[in-house]
Order: structure tokens, then sequence, then C-alpha cells
């Protein structure tokens, strides 16, 4: 529920939140259980607003096909 009651702003704002937190692109990326996963969401800041787009395994994370939907 962290995200649901934050009013975040910037990235600097979601690394208050979640200090693993990495803009790529359009998107943010969040290291997840060990580093072993990665959660892959864009943010809207102006809406207040998370679309989750990929949660992968570190070797599909790796194989950068997710970057198409963060406009790389």
């Amino acid at each position: 529920m962290v995200t649901k009651a934050s009013h975040w702003r910037s990235l600097a704002d979601v690394r208050d939140s979640f200090r693993s937190a990495d803009q790529v692109c359009e998107c943010a990326v969040f290291n997840v259980l060990g580093n072993n996963y990665r959660l892959i969401v864009r943010i809207y800041y102006a809406e207040q607003t998370v679309t989750l787009y990929q949660f992968l395994t570190h070797k599909e994370y790796g194989r950068e096909r997710w970057k198409k939907d963060c406009d790389c």
C-alpha cells in the first residue's frame, strides 16, 4: 500500500520509498527479492498513477525485450 499512499513527483520521491528504483527511459525499474527479479512500471506523476508493464526474472530482464514498452 506504499504506492497508493504516496504522492510522488519525481524519481527522487520514489527512491525515498524504494531505494532500488532506477529510471530507464520512460520507466522505473525496481530490484525485487534480493535482485532476483525486476519490476518494470511506468509512473505518471501528474496523474499519480502507476502502470505495471513487466515482472521479470533477472535473466529475462537481461534480454532487454521490455525496453520497447519504455520507449527506449
